[in-house]
């Protein structure tokens, strides 16, 4: 009798700038050798480039100018300069898929697209495990796991990914309950439970909190559109980690594509 193959995990990483990306793919990385140390499987990366149309068309406008974080007034770059710094994101994050990836022989893609990064990455992730998108480092020290804890049954999964990542990460985990009852906080070892009134109270909590990673699950809530998927990547500032892309189940079970983790201190 031969051994079963081992399975599969598929992480797709997007984002608009390889600058946002390369902190999704410190978590990405991250995924891929939990998981193989393990279960013994394989992960196969993805990584999606978008060039947003807000960028397109205000290059195609002469005489505009852009400010920048630091508040510096600059005029806009043009389309070509545009591309050139777009190739050259391409061409970082292609390497950077490709030594996380490991051995030639493992699996890595790479695509870039035009268009909105939430929409194009969520439907480009319908056939990918999990999806990830970017977002520059903010903060100096890194903070904790955030998972929004889903509100319909069979939601376990982002839990155990949230998990899975603040275990690898050695930070602790914080679950925030939208609409739980009553309101307030709960500690249990190294996870912390926040109860919030609405979606609205969340953002506001995520927004004045230091993490370094949030989970959220589209299939089981308490997103429900892109837009609220777009306001907690703007109140997060860091990467954000989706399951049910498509609204729908993985491919595989979540305890084979990432087994329970044993909580920091505790024996085995």
């Amino acid at each position: 009798m031969t051994d079963p193959a081992p399975t599969v995990t598929r992480i797709l990483v997007g984002a608009t700038s390889y600058a946002d990306a390369a902190s999704a793919l410190h978590i990405a990385r991250r995924l891929v050798q939990a998981r193989n140390v393990a279960m013994g499987g394989t992960g196969n990366l993805g990584g999606l480039l978008v060039q947003q149309n807000e960028v397109i068309a205000i290059c195609g406008l002469p005489n505009r100018f852009v400010v920048s974080a630091s508040g510096a007034v600059a005029m806009a770059p043009t389309l070509g300069q545009v591309r050139r710094l777009l190739a050259a994101d391409a061409r970082a994050f292609r390497e950077r898929l490709a030594e996380i990836a490991g051995s030639p022989g493992a699996g890595w893609s790479f695509e870039q697209q035009i268009g909105d990064l939430v929409d194009r990455a969520v439907e480009a992730a319908r056939t990918w495990d999990v999806l990830i998108f970017g977002y520059r480092r903010v903060h100096a020290v890194p903070g904790q796991v955030l998972v929004l804890r889903p509100d319909r049954p069979d939601g376990a999964a982002a839990m155990r990914l949230g998990a899975t990542l603040a275990h690898d990460l050695r930070t602790d985990l914080v679950a925030i309950d939208v609409g739980g009852a009553p309101r307030g906080q709960a500690e249990v070892g190294h996870q912390t439970t926040l109860r919030v009134r609405d979606f609205e109270t969340a953002l506001a909590r995520i927004t004045r909190t230091n993490v370094q990673a949030v989970v959220v699950d589209l299939a089981h809530g308490p997103l429900r559109t892109h837009d609220d998927l777009r306001q907690l990547i703007e109140a997060a500032r860091c990467p954000v980690v989706v399951l049910g892309a498509a609204s729908e189940r993985p491919a595989l079970p979540f305890d084979t594509l990432f087994p329970p983790v044993t909580p920091r201190g505790a024996v085995r």
